[in-house]
């Protein structure tokens, strides 16, 4: 059917806007300046979907050399995105062990990990 490709890109598109309006509502509600940055990715995010869609039913008559185009910029969006979340979340899991192990010394560690743990107190 002639409406089947077209009715289904619309729907794609409009899936990040409401994404986009979910999060600025959120961010605004919160105060949180630090996280803007966030919608402009969401936005270029757009634009590559917008621009894949175009070039892959052709609404511009361009060819689709334009939509792996928009693929790699979207996959490179994807990357920026996963690094700076990992790049704020990776410092959790990465503090000296003073700060989150329970344990003060490695005989105290051994017995809990050889099964006297249950006969341990942790203070």
């Amino acid at each position: 059917m002639w409406w089947y490709g077209p009715l289904w890109a619309w729907v794609d598109l409009l899936f990040l806007p409401l994404v986009a309006g979910a999060l600025w509502r959120v961010l605004v509600k919160s105060g949180n300046q630090r996280n803007y940055f966030l919608l402009v990715l969401l936005v270029v995010l757009m634009a590559c979907n917008a621009l894949f869609h175009a070039s892959v039913n052709n609404w511009l008559g361009w060819a689709g050399y334009s939509a792996i185009r928009a693929v790699h910029v979207a996959l490179f969006l994807m990357v920026v995105l996963i690094t700076v979340i990992g790049g704020r979340v990776m410092p959790m899991f990465s503090t000296g062990p003073e700060e989150c192990w329970p344990f003060s010394d490695l005989e105290t560690s051994q017995r809990f990990f050889s099964g006297e743990g249950a006969l341990l107190k942790i203070s």
